[in-house]
């Protein structure tokens, strides 16, 4: 495996103990090691075009036996533990801890290692479609740390973004029950695609709440969300981490 493939997962994992031992002017150099991550995409996609070019079918029900892919994918459930440290030092720093942030976290690393394990046909949409969105979500928070200034619209941009995922993660979860429904070949165990459809319509709805709350509390309609909505508007964030 060529190292500059390797460089920038392996930056993001030391950029997250980064920041969470520098002090908040010193978080420069967090910056720049964030910005390694816009890179990501272009380790998966490459493969994810590919199988695209086959057909939408083959990218949802054939599993990658790209290496490097394959790597990729391997590296993303890791960063899922890794991960898990952002929610430590939020509750050891006694700063707010939203609903969404240590679901989101958990839930997902459960769904991942359990996918990794099985070497799922959809893990290249779930990774590939996390890894651009991140690209976008860690330049920001570079140009942040480097004390740029930048538009509130680009928070609301990547939280969309964050919200389209969802849905897309959603259907293609749906497209393989489907399948399985069908028998139509797909390698993906029907019970993994159903837990996928679930977890996607509940973070849909995470999102969506946390969207409202902390974009447009104001707008009429919004009180009338369920109370979670209260537990996950974080008053210091501008959008939320992933």
């Amino acid at each position: 495996m060529d190292a500059m493939q390797l460089a920038p997962e392996h930056l993001h994992l030391v950029s997250v103990r980064i920041g969470d031992f520098l002090p908040q002017e010193e978080n420069e150099a967090e910056g720049i090691v964030q910005s390694s991550q816009v890179a990501r995409p272009y380790f998966m996609l490459p493969e994810m075009i590919t199988m695209l070019n086959k057909s939408f079918y083959h990218s949802v029900c054939y599993s990658s036996v790209v290496e490097r892919a394959q790597y990729w994918m391997w590296l993303f459930a890791v960063s899922k533990i890794v991960e898990l440290g952002d929610t430590l030092f939020i509750v050891l720093r006694k700063q707010n801890l939203i609903f969404l942030h240590w679901s989101h976290h958990i839930i997902s690393l459960v769904y991942t290692w359990f996918s990794c394990a099985q070497n799922i046909s959809l893990g290249r949409w779930f990774v590939t479609m996390n890894y651009c969105v991140h690209s976008l979500m860690y330049g920001y928070y570079a140009f942040r740390a480097l004390q740029y200034k930048v538009p509130r619209s680009v928070a609301i941009f990547i939280t969309t973004l964050q919200i389209i995922q969802m849905v897309l993660g959603f259907y293609v979860s749906y497209y393989a029950f489907s399948a399985k429904l069908n028998a139509v070949y797909c390698e993906i165990p029907m019970k993994t695609a159903t837990i996928g459809i679930t977890m996607y319509i509940a973070f849909f709805y995470m999102f969506a709440q946390f969207f409202v709350q902390t974009y447009f509390p104001n707008l009429k309609g919004a009180k009338l969300w369920l109370p979670l909505a209260t537990w996950t508007r974080n008053k210091t964030n501008s959008h939320y981490k992933q």
